[in-house]
């Protein structure tokens, strides 16, 4: 028998039953009285009404102070990591300088604003010149002809500084996501959130890219004169953002690259493939047939180059482009009578053929949709490389 506590006494149902343990019999003592009451009722009650609403207002704290602090944090770790290997940053540096100065090289001053008439006039007579003092006193009737045309030049060097940036940035991308998997998976599952972990990478690569496009132009504008004015802004200022936009797009490309591959051996392989694409079907190098022309707008390098040539107004250089053909006989010459300038008296201006693959247009409207286009695939290879990454979660 268990004696009924004193500090019980006088409480109704609170007897002591045959066989009930002491400690069940203190437990519902201490539950009746006052002190429970006062000091333990009371406030678990209060405590649970403040609870759910402190609770959603540190979820939504948390959830935005984690997010904005981890993309600090990732940055800085990145950036840092990039800094401290020496070798790699100084060839990441480098890169663009020499690909500018290899440009140099099979590149004319005048290639993207073409010569004044007066510098035509002479170099295509003096061609004309030197033609009729080689010509074979065997042939009759020879036609002696010089041609000046800027725009196929101009071509190639842009489409030269389109690939050159996309190639930069693949590669620079094409290793950051599959080189550190196993840390990514571990930090994952301590809460690490996708969008900062992508966005990280993006800011800092794309700073690089700030300096690697400036530092393209700037070896290239060496030798190579470039346009006054553009369609909105200084053809030089048009130009470098054209090329940052298309280096950011192929950072996003890289690193969705990076994202799909299962090991690292892989990389250079799909890289390569998406490089031969880019260089195939952007319309500079081979004429696109109707069946490839839908697969040129997925290239980056299409669009950077239709940017690029809106900006170096491609169909005035084009317009600028002449050939004037002298015949041998007098005869012909004289029915020819007086020549229109580049060309002289007794020579037939002609115009020299050329056909663009991709759509060139200086004005505002179409360099704006092109830069639109680039950053829409910035968006879609991070959105890609988003989905890519949370597919990897073990459920």
């Amino acid at each position: 028998h268990n004696p009924l506590p004193a500090q019980c006494q006088g409480q109704s149902g609170l007897g002591a039953q045959p066989g009930q343990p002491a400690a069940a019999l203190w437990t519902r003592c201490f539950s009746a009285s006052k002190q429970y009451a006062s000091y333990v009722a009371q406030r678990l009650q209060s405590v649970q009404k403040r609870t759910p609403q402190l609770a959603a207002v540190q979820s939504n704290s948390g959830q935005r102070v984690s997010i904005w602090r981890q993309f600090l944090v990732l940055t800085r770790r990145y950036f840092d990591l990039v800094r401290r290997d020496t070798a790699s940053l100084a060839i990441l540096l480098a890169v663009m300088p020499i690909i500018g100065m290899l440009l140099l090289i099979m590149t004319n001053s005048d290639d993207l604003v073409g010569l004044p008439p007066g510098e035509i006039q002479t170099q295509i007579q003096q061609e004309i010149s030197e033609a009729i003092a080689e010509q074979n006193p065997d042939v009759p009737d020879e036609q002696f002809q010089a041609s000046y045309q800027v725009v196929g030049s101009a071509q190639k060097l842009l489409f030269m500084l389109a690939l050159a940036v996309n190639l930069l940035g693949i590669f620079a991308a094409a290793y950051e996501i599959i080189k550190e998997e196993a840390i990514y998976q571990r930090e994952r599952m301590v809460n690490l959130k996708i969008p900062p972990y992508l966005m990280s990478k993006v800011v800092v690569l794309g700073m690089f890219a700030l300096i690697q496009c400036a530092l393209l132009m700037i070896v290239v504008g060496v030798k190579v004169d470039y346009p006054g004015d553009g369609v909105i802004l200084p053809a030089v200022v048009e130009m470098y953002i054209t090329l940052f936009l298309a280096t950011l797009a192929s950072i996003s490309l890289g690193l969705l690259i990076s994202a799909i591959v299962r090991s690292e051996n892989t990389v250079i392989y799909v890289v390569l493939l998406a490089l031969f694409i880019q260089i195939i079907f952007a319309g500079a190098l081979f004429e696109l047939p109707a069946a490839a022309k839908p697969i040129s707008y997925l290239t980056t390098t299409r669009w950077t180059l239709e940017a690029l040539g809106s900006t170096a107004d491609m169909e005035l250089l084009k317009e600028g482009g002449v050939t004037c053909l002298e015949p041998e006989d007098a005869r012909q010459k004289q029915t020819l009578g007086r020549g229109q300038a580049p060309c002289a008296d007794g020579q037939q201006k002609l115009a020299p053929p050329f056909d663009f693959n991709v759509v060139y247009q200086h004005h505002a409207l179409h360099l704006l949709s092109r830069w639109g286009v680039m950053m829409g695939f910035s968006v879609l290879y991070i959105a890609l490389t988003y989905i890519v990454q949370r597919r990897k979660d073990v459920i």
